[in-house]
């Protein structure tokens, strides 16, 4: 009797014990979140790629636009996508109506709703902000608001909880706070780009920044050694003698009879992919045929390939105001008195502005790149596979180029380069 006693004791302490497991693990699940990594974060982080294509495809259009203003291609285009989107979207947060669907549509995002974009992007800046042992990669946004007046509470929430972005109250009449936001922009940037906005209104009610800083060093670097003076062929004929640096090995390419196409990797996430035209003059025209679509069809079909290139050795820096070119995508009405910001403010208002300034620097050790968007919102009435022999790619004449991260695909810099002066 006694051992049938200690028998089914025994079975009911075992049931006890599995239960407390079971109640143990649920908990856990519960209550406790895994440490996010470096090796396992980004599956945790979902980005919906017809988001990032349709992001991609804005920033294309975009780099286009500047370049047809830029009397094909005189001078270098250099922008960073990325750091528009943000900012700009941060402003379509206090958007309604007419001025909602005008942003929304320039930026290539009118198949989602607001509260979509909001959120792909804060799943973006997520996956952005992870480390990575090859890249260093900064990316901040800010509020400056001007201390006169109110804004709506959902619109500082979403800022805040969607975009992480810090708010600053500030008065807009003190020419300290001039310096403290550039100030901002110089740290955020790591001294690479000092000053975006040169003057603050009293009739500005606030200022969006974003700011993108981006040093990676190459999976194998240049050798210095075999970097030597060699001509650049400009647009228009004229050539110069510009250091240009040497690297055999295997790459992700692709060629057709136009194109040559290589990808440089910077440790496993991002790389930087150019594409050569074939002909010495063919980056306008590529510029005017290419489409997004096309584009992304072409950077799908590298494989790996040994090869040797050669790469400028090249620092540039580029400024632009972007009120033009967004307001041939669409955007206009949000420059001008019809403009609805009610989900941002009571008051009347429109953007006045918005700046565009990055900073790119290519040696035999990697890129360093930096970039930043501000726009300015004011009151309406102030208003502005085969086994293949190795390939041969010599970067000798103006070429476009995009820096990637390959897991979300997010291209966060792209330019049109036609002179890359050294960074001596």
């Amino acid at each position: 009797m006694d051992s049938i006693k200690i028998l089914i004791g025994k079975k009911i302490m075992k049931t006890i014990l599995a239960e407390c497991a079971i109640i143990v693990i649920i908990s856990t699940l519960l209550f406790c979140k895994p440490p996010i990594t470096s090796s396992d974060s980004s599956s945790q982080i979902e980005v919906n790629p017809q988001y990032v294509s349709s992001v991609n495809e804005f920033g294309f259009k975009l780099l286009k636009r500047l370049a047809l203003k830029n009397n094909n291609l005189k001078e270098n285009i250099f922008i960073s996508p990325a750091s528009i989107l943000f900012a700009v979207t941060i402003a379509n947060i206090g958007a309604d109506g007419a001025t909602k669907d005008s942003i929304q549509s320039a930026l290539q995002l009118r198949d989602f709703t607001k509260d979509e974009i909001n959120n792909s992007n804060s799943m973006l800046l997520k996956s952005l902000m992870l480390p990575d042992t090859s890249v260093e990669l900064k990316i901040a946004n800010s509020i400056w608001l001007n201390k006169q007046y109110k804004f709506k509470p959902t619109f500082l929430k979403t800022c805040e909880q969607d975009y992480f972005a810090d708010p600053f109250v500030r008065d807009f009449n003190n020419n300290s706070t001039l310096s403290e936001l550039n100030g901002w922009v110089q740290d955020k940037t790591n001294g690479k780009i000092t000053k975006i906005i040169e003057k603050l209104r009293p009739s500005d009610l606030l200022v969006i920044l974003d700011a993108i800083y981006f040093y990676g060093k190459w999976a194998h670097l240049f050798d210095s050694s075999k970097t030597k003076e060699k001509t650049f062929f400009l647009i228009g004929g004229n050539k110069r003698k510009y250091p240009r640096m040497h690297q055999q090995g295997t790459f992700d390419y692709f060629e057709n009879s136009r194109y040559q196409i290589v990808s440089i990797p910077y440790g496993n996430r991002y790389s930087m992919n150019v594409i050569l035209p074939r002909e010495q003059n063919g980056l306008p025209d590529f510029l005017n045929i290419m489409t997004y679509e096309n584009l992304e069809d072409l950077m799908s079909r590298l494989t790996k390939r040994k090869g040797i290139i050669e790469l400028p050795r090249f620092k540039i820096d580029y400024f632009v105001s972007l009120l033009d070119v967004l307001r041939d995508l669409g955007m206009g009405i949000a420059f001008g008195n019809s403009a609805n910001f009610s989900l941002m403010t009571d008051n009347t208002v429109c953007i006045s502005n918005v700046l565009h300034k990055t900073y790119l620097d290519v040696n035999e050790n990697g890129t360093e790149a930096a970039a930043v968007t501000a726009v300015t919102i004011t009151f309406t009435e102030s208003v502005h596979p085969q086994s293949k022999p190795p390939f041969v790619m010599i970067i000798d004449h103006p070429f476009f180029c995009v820096i990637k991260d390959n897991i979300t695909g997010l291209i966060l810099f792209s330019g049109a380069i036609v002179d890359p002066k050294p960074n001596e």
